[in-house]
């Protein structure tokens, strides 16, 4: 979960999660983590906070990709959608060639627009033209490339490769039995990758708390041990994830976690 990004935009917005952060999360709640997690390292508190952030984002992430969850028909319909669009904007770009001074006039527009967009190190849309000849030439190549890969990332059932029977040749297959059965084996394992479990955004919550927890904690991420004395479970691990939602949202953490 852990981001860089020059954008101005995105870095307003991450200063913002970092207050509203700061906020809920205050001194208060990191002494009680620490004394839970079994702190390594006090003079380091700055360092945990960063990690509990990057934990809470992680969170959040997983929770809006699975409000956001679209079925993979939906998604292959939206990247052939892609595809279509990008190869019909190589077409009409394409189509300027046939119209003399079209294209050093927009190329013009371009060049002399004075709010485009930074892509990176100050490299902006009118960098990417060429000579005045062909200025459009590596933007269509560019369109081709999202043409193609838009294509190959929709996840489509694969089916045996025919060239059709015609003017009396029979029917040829180009593919065999083992290469169709290796390309459903592909296919089936894509398709299964796509489905996310309901449970999604706290299992994007434990992975990254993992990673914190085996940085500043002196005890084992486990899920801790049942005792009968007591008729409860100890665990340090699960006792810190409940304090930290206990801040992130209303909800309560299931009985199984790790």
């Amino acid at each position: 979960m852990k981001q860089t990004n020059s954008d101005p935009t995105f870095e307003t917005f991450e200063a913002e999660q970092r207050r509203l952060f700061n906020e809920r999360f205050d001194g208060q709640f990191f002494e009680n983590l620490s004394k839970i997690m079994g702190y390594k390292d006090v003079q380091s508190e700055e360092r945990l906070g960063d990690c509990i952030f990057f934990v809470v984002e992680a969170y959040k992430y997983g929770k809006l990709r699975l409000e956001n969850f679209k079925s993979e028909k939906q998604e292959n319909e939206a990247l052939a959608k892609v595809s279509k669009t990008a190869d019909q904007l190589y077409d009409a770009i394409m189509g300027l060639r046939q119209f003399g001074q079209t294209e050093k006039k927009l190329s013009s527009a371009i060049k002399n627009y004075p709010n485009l967009y930074n892509i990176k190190n100050g490299t902006t849309f009118a960098d990417l033209l060429d000579h005045e000849s062909n200025p459009f030439f590596s933007l269509r190549e560019l369109l081709v490339d999202l043409q193609i890969c838009a294509e190959t990332a929709v996840n489509k059932m694969p089916k045996p490769q025919l060239i059709e029977a015609s003017e009396g040749l029979e029917e040829l297959r180009l593919d065999s039995d083992e290469e169709l059965a290796e390309d459903t084996t592909h296919w089936r394992n894509r398709s299964s990758s796509h489905r996310l479990h309901k449970d999604h955004a706290l299992q994007c919550f434990i992975n990254e708390f993992r990673e914190c927890w085996l940085k500043f904690s002196a005890y084992p991420f486990t899920e801790g041990m049942y005792f009968h004395e007591i008729n409860a479970t100890i665990s340090p691990t699960v006792d810190a994830m409940g304090l930290i939602f206990s801040k992130n949202s209303t909800r309560r953490l299931p009985g199984k976690i790790l």
